[in-house]
């Protein structure tokens, strides 16, 4: 388990440091504090050497579509954009760097960039245009476009040189030359420091990682379990079964829930909460022992349904040994989140959940960790956490 993470130079952030963190950390601020930065940078420690895994969840994450994309000038942005670059420091410096405290050992992970002209230019310029197209290397790649599912046609594209990315411990050093389009399939990979997961505030909806979870359960002997842990979160509802039932065509046909009852209905035509717990659930079966970084939880939860959110989070992060964090910017959703805790037992709102409230004071970023005792007096009190 991460107890203690530090950032500096990445993103939005100069320097961070965060401190006595806990089974369940819940990450409170305004738009733009740099919430998701965090779950970016906590993402990025846990990744280590897996550098392919790193650009593609800490620093490609908001942008997925990258990958194979034929714009170099997009791919270069991104990288540029991953380093806080100071506008009064003459030097270029693109380095950043995630350590931390895992199990009591200090882990430190330095990430260095040897632009190449293009990501050079982005960056001395400031401007998202460059003029002077004497820097593209006229080197043509071939990049497979899909045309149909399961079928594709290969062209070849222009390719550019990204520069040469750095990852460095104490141990050992990784070097890795980027050029686009960039395909993270190709970057060696290395074994993370810890096994990790990123669930985005939409990542329900995507029908890929609803089957992902339906997959690893099926092939793993777990669909009863996850079914009995569904049932036990929703005892309403009452799921006898979970199918993936080709068409009559053959095609693939989305996940369904087959109900007590008889009914069967298709996964995505049931409630946003329902839903998002399934993917959530089965994240913590699929990927136990593991980080869990959950972006905005609140995002489809009606408030009925929070108090049963917190304690089954709570309950399943110990019982498949997962840490988890999650960002909000509701202090309503907060709130609900640290009673329902508190209504079980003072004892783990005070041991095992923290707050960490981040503000932004003149583009700095400044950090308070409270548990979650305190920070729930301090929210009867009427204090608001997230400015």
């Amino acid at each position: 388990m991460i107890t203690q993470l530090s950032i500096k130079k990445f993103k939005k952030f100069n320097e961070l440091h965060v401190k006595d963190l806990e089974r369940v950390n819940l990450i409170v601020g305004c738009n733009n504090t740099g919430k998701t930065t965090t779950l970016e940078s906590i993402m990025g420690f846990a990744c280590g050497f897996d550098l392919a895994s790193m650009l593609a969840l800490s620093v490609w994450r908001r942008f997925p579509q990258v990958q194979n994309h034929n714009n170099m000038y997009i791919s270069a942005e991104i990288m540029a954009n991953a380093f806080h670059v100071s506008n009064n420091n003459d030097t270029l410096d693109l380095s950043f760097s995630f350590s931390g405290t895992v199990d009591g050992v200090e882990k430190r992970y330095r990430h260095h960039l040897d632009p190449g002209q293009l990501v050079s230019s982005l960056l001395s310029s400031g401007s998202n245009t460059i003029v002077d197209g004497t820097e593209i290397i006229h080197r043509q790649v071939p990049m497979p476009l899909p045309i149909a599912p399961g079928s594709s046609i290969t062209v070849d594209v222009p390719s550019q040189y990204l520069g040469e990315w750095n990852v460095s411990s104490e141990e050992e050093t990784l070097a890795c030359k980027l050029s686009t389009p960039l395909q993270f399939s190709q970057i060696e990979n290395r074994k993370s420091l810890l096994s990790a997961k990123f669930h985005d505030f939409n990542s329900y909806r995507f029908e890929q990682e609803i089957s992902k979870v339906y997959g690893y359960l099926e092939t793993n002997g777990t669909l009863e379990k996850f079914i009995r842990e569904l049932n036990n979160s929703f005892p309403d509802i009452e799921v006898a079964d979970i199918v993936n039932i080709p068409y009559p065509d053959g095609s693939n046909a989305p996940i369904k829930i087959k109900f007590v009852n008889g009914n069967r209905h298709p996964l995505y035509a049931l409630g946003d909460g329902f839903r998002r717990w399934y993917e959530l659930l089965g994240g913590m079966l699929t990927f136990p022992k593991s980080v869990h970084c959950i972006e905005e939880a609140d995002a489809t939860l009606h408030h009925q349904a929070q108090e049963g959110f917190a304690t089954n989070l709570l309950k399943y992060a110990r019982k498949y040994d997962n840490q988890i964090f999650i960002t909000t910017h509701s202090n309503e959703y907060l709130k609900s989140f640290l009673s329902a805790i508190e209504k079980n037992s003072n004892n783990d709102l005070k041991n095992s959940i923290r707050v960490i409230t981040l503000r932004d004071y003149d583009g700095t970023v400044k950090y308070r960790t409270l548990d979650g005792k305190e920070a729930l007096q301090a929210i009867r009190r009427g204090m608001e956490l997230r400015i």
